[in-house]
């Protein structure tokens, strides 16, 4: 025979919600999109992208027109 189990709709909510939790996978930090940037900003983009500079070469580059 199959166990009947009664309980409030509040505690029913929670172990649905625990049990959810536990399949899904944790919410990934969400980045702030903008349209601007300062240098220190791009600085950190460029070298998670693989292109390590520096302030004064982004400076020289700006400058140039590049």
């Amino acid at each position: 025979m199959e166990k009947i189990i009664i309980t409030t709709p509040d505690e029913l909510k929670a172990l649905v919600k625990d049990a959810v939790h536990g399949l899904l996978p944790a919410p990934a930090e969400q980045k702030n999109d903008t349209d601007a940037a300062n240098l220190v900003e791009i600085l950190a983009f460029l070298k998670e992208n693989g292109y390590p500079t520096s302030r004064g070469k982004m400076y020289k580059l700006t400058s140039a027109g590049d």
